[in-house]
């Protein structure tokens, strides 16, 4: 399916608009769920949730193995890894794919990395046209 780049406000060092790859996934909980928009990040090894959500998903962390991940920064942050279960927009297919929550604030909600979810997606972007295509593998 092909999703439309999502218009931002300019970045600081220019006043042109920025466009990013973003989409409203649905991520679940056991008996709840939350739309979240969610950055195609082809740069993050691994899809990265922010805490909050993994809370509001009643999602307990703490039995989740710790683990220090560094960011493009180069600074260290602590994150648990599991499993999270997801809908992509227009599809009706729930699938689970591998995750990083960051334990603190961070300053996003969901970057989709590539490790497993990239793996169970064909990715394609169309920068030039402002649109991107993600369809799931077979």
């Amino acid at each position: 399916m092909k999703y439309d780049y999502t218009r931002e406000s300019p970045l600081s060092y220019t006043s042109k608009i920025t466009r990013k790859p973003r989409i409203e996934v649905e991520f679940f909980g056991k008996e709840k769920s939350v739309k979240v928009f969610s950055i195609v990040d082809s740069g993050a090894d691994i899809t990265l949730i922010n805490e909050e959500i993994a809370q509001f998903l009643d999602i307990d962390l703490k039995g989740l193995p710790l683990f220090k991940t560094l960011g493009i920064t180069g600074n260290s942050s602590d994150v648990r890894i599991g499993k999270i279960k997801i809908k992509l927009p227009g599809y009706s297919k729930v699938s689970e794919i591998k995750a990083q929550f960051l334990i603190g604030k961070g300053n996003f909600d969901v970057l989709l990395g590539q490790d497993d979810f990239f793996d169970k997606h064909r990715i394609k972007f169309e920068r030039d046209h402002f649109v991107f295509e993600i369809t799931p593998v077979k």
